[in-house]
């Protein structure tokens, strides 16, 4: 989390008192208070107000309440404050002197020495990008921070190694369109016919690899998949929501 905040240029805060009592949220929310990271206040417990730690980072922050209005005022209202904060951030850029154009001014006495910086500076910057870019993208790819329904095939697939659930990775290792939704459809079957879908698993395992999966494996996958779509733990819930609320900014903006 620490690395999703130093590749951010703003940072949501889903206020509640749960988020408040964690440990774990308030060491990250004082992290991206301390790097100087724009901050955008979400309320999502009604009529909650911050207080002690979480008051000093939010209170003095226009906050979104998504318990107060309309869910899609209260978004386009999000996406306001993100747009009025690009705008003054790229004016800040333009008006402002870059290091690069200072060094350009006091080598001018020298065209090949100030283009030879140049050169380096601009290699350097485009490094920087490319490995700004893949450490994004490495953080994005981790199926634990996106709602199950978002998974690709491959996520689907680590999961199931990660949950010691080979045996049934096994039977879709090769179905390539089997994705989250596809595993959230699964999921359903198995909670309205727990004994037929069992069935039916456990024959198909049994026809393509001649293997047989166990009842207390197929139990356990099932209790799996609850924890994913249940998630107890308040950054689960919140991460949850977020993803719900980027999804939609996505559409909205680009």
């Amino acid at each position: 989390m620490a690395t999703a905040i130093e590749l951010s240029d703003m940072v949501f805060i889903c206020m509640s008192n749960p988020y408040k009592q964690s440990a774990y949220c308030r060491s990250e929310a004082e992290y991206a208070y301390t790097r100087q990271r724009h901050i955008i206040p979400l309320v999502m417990e009604k009529k909650y107000r911050p207080d002690g730690w979480l008051g000093i980072i939010c209170a003095s922050k226009m906050h979104v309440d998504f318990t107060k209005t309309d869910y899609e005022q209260a978004l386009q209202k999000l996406i306001s404050q993100i747009q009025l904060y690009r705008q003054r951030t790229s004016i800040n850029t333009l008006s402002s002197p870059t290091i690069k154009d200072k060094k350009n001014e006091i080598l001018t006495h020298d065209n090949k020495t100030s283009a030879s910086v140049k050169n380096q500076e601009n290699t350097c910057n485009e490094q920087t990008q490319v490995e700004k870019f893949e450490r994004l993208s490495s953080i994005e790819n981790s199926y634990n921070d996106r709602f199950i329904e978002w998974w690709t095939h491959e996520d689907v697939l680590n999961f199931l190694h990660d949950k010691r659930l080979d045996v049934i990775r096994t039977l879709f290792e090769y179905e390539q369109q089997f994705d989250g939704h596809s595993l959230y459809i699964l999921y359903k079957q198995c909670q309205s016919n727990t004994q037929s879908t069992y069935q039916v698993l456990n024959t198909q395992l049994n026809q393509l690899h001649d293997r047989t999966l166990p009842y207390f494996t197929y139990i356990h996958f099932v209790s799996e998949l609850e924890k994913q779509f249940n998630p107890v733990d308040i950054k689960q819930y919140i991460r949850y929501l977020l993803w719900i609320i980027y999804a939609k900014i996505r559409q909205k903006l680009f």
